[in-house]
């Protein structure tokens, strides 16, 4: 469909929403057949190589996805510069972003799927909370992977 398309899903310490939002994505657009667009994620205050929590593995393990093999990524202006578009889980997340370069290609990830808001951050809740997350996050992303086709087809 397009080739060399990047996102980019960030959140805070990119553990928990921005690594489920990424494992979905990928699963979407394996589904739906579409090729050349890349995802990745990233924290604003991540550290390097963090395991996604044992919350967000469990939750997407549920949903048929895998967060093993996650190691957490830091937010860079040079990952910012590689993004064609930046979905972020809140509006401070979209500040950081527009702060490194993203101004215009980042929106908060329930914005760009159609509605407002922040998406919560789960970290440190029970396991229906993380469950909650990942349905929540589910959602929005499959939303905005049909928002971003449309987008795409028109190019």
């Amino acid at each position: 469909m397009t080739e060399g398309y990047s996102i980019t899903f960030v959140c805070t310490g990119n553990t928990c929403r921005s690594p489920m939002a990424e494992v979905i994505a990928r699963k979407w657009l394996r589904d739906n057949v579409i090729d050349g667009v890349t995802v990745q994620s990233a924290g604003i205050l991540a550290g390097t190589g963090h395991p996604a929590s044992d919350g967000a593995r469990w939750a997407v393990s549920e949903g048929g996805l895998d967060l093993d093999e996650h190691g957490a990524t830091l937010l860079t202006a040079d990952l910012i510069a590689g993004s064609d578009l930046i979905l972020t889980m809140s509006d401070s997340h979209k500040a950081a972003v527009q702060d490194l370069g993203g101004l215009g290609r980042v929106h908060r990830l329930r914005d760009f799927a159609g509605e407002h808001g922040d998406v919560m951050d789960p970290f440190g809740g029970p396991d229906h909370v993380y469950q909650a997350t990942f349905r929540e996050i589910q959602a929005l992303v499959t939303r905005a992977m049909e928002r971003l086709r449309v987008e795409l087809q028109k190019r």
